[in-house]
């Protein structure tokens, strides 16, 4: 949760899954450029207690249209 509040320029959006009584999913949407956001992702693949990360990224399109 701090790394998160540390980049909250970044986070667009999160959700918080409960699996079963000992695992969480937890989905994090976020924006901004490259370099950033994969800073935010290997701040947080890095924390202790953490399984498996994954990262995805999709660019916006022009948005001068």
């Amino acid at each position: 949760m701090d790394i998160q509040h540390d980049c909250h320029h970044n986070i667009f959006s999160t959700q918080h899954i409960h699996l079963d009584h000992d695992h969480c999913l937890e989905i994090i949407i976020a924006k901004g450029n490259s370099q950033e956001i994969e800073v935010l992702y290997d701040r947080l693949k890095s924390t202790k207690g953490f399984r498996h990360a994954g990262f995805a990224m999709a660019a916006m399109g022009d948005s001068t249209v």
